[in-house]
């Protein structure tokens, strides 16, 4: 019973460790993700007419990295504190309390949409991005970065190998582990082909990234192992996480 308090101690921490890192590190991850968009991206460096969503904006971070591209940017999340719907005013950013599975505009209004670490996060993935293609222009850029479920460590709580489990035995482990409310926030890993075969009639895709983040924006726990699966090269294989951009047809 010790050995078992002692365990899920430790598993804790770590996984607090990963939250930590990654709120400290949340505008450098921005930045990152607004550097692979550059690589790929089809729209003019400076869109002055483009309108952009960034859907589960979450901390503005997406926003703020890219409001010098688009003319006009709009995060839609669940809830905002109140300092950030200051820092939105003082920098004109529009936000939108909305669910993604319905959003509130008009058909065939974006030029660009985000979804950066959201689509885990969401019940009905499908619906949501039937509702995002729908409010995107044609020939609009849709981007999702979303995790690899083969990547061996899980990114909200650096389980091991968890993913490689069926979801009812999954279920037991984050139960057994004390990771109950995972069951809510995290509703599981779609592949690429999946995310695919949702769009291919709606769009196609235009570029894909394998996500090899900066050792930086790692926990540091892990930070030294890290470093050595970049060096070997295991993480061009399996990925953290994918990165890719779809253009509406």
């Amino acid at each position: 019973m010790v050995f078992e308090i002692k365990i899920k101690k430790l598993l804790k921490n770590f996984s607090n460790n990963i939250w930590k890192t990654a709120t400290e590190q949340a505008s450098l991850r921005a930045n990152f993700y607004k550097e692979l968009y550059d690589k790929i991206k089809i729209t003019p460096i400076q869109n002055k007419d483009g309108i952009l969503l960034d859907v589960a904006g979450g901390d503005l971070k997406n926003a703020f990295k890219f409001r010098r591209t688009f003319n006009k940017i709009i995060s839609l999340d669940l809830s905002f504190t109140k300092d950030l719907i200051k820092k939105a005013n003082l920098n004109n950013l529009n936000l939108i309390l909305a669910d993604g599975h319905n959003i509130p505009f008009k058909s065939d209004y974006f030029n660009t949409i985000t979804m950066i670490s959201v689509i885990e996060h969401v019940k009905y993935p499908k619906v949501v991005l039937k509702e995002v293609v729908r409010v995107l222009k044609s020939t609009g850029e849709l981007i999702i970065q979303f995790p690899n479920r083969l990547f061996p460590i899980e990114p909200h709580t650096g389980l091991l190998f968890i993913y490689y489990f069926p979801y009812f035995i999954r279920k037991i482990i984050l139960k057994f582990l004390g990771y109950d409310y995972y069951l809510n926030y995290v509703y599981g890993f779609p592949t690429p082909k999946m995310i695919h075969n949702w769009l291919k009639n709606k769009c196609h895709l235009k570029g894909v990234k394998v996500v090899i983040l900066p050792a930086l924006l790692v926990p540091s726990p892990i930070r030294s192992i890290y470093k050595i699966l970049v060096k070997i090269g295991i993480l061009k294989i399996i990925p953290q996480s994918w990165f890719v951009l779809y253009i509406k047809k």
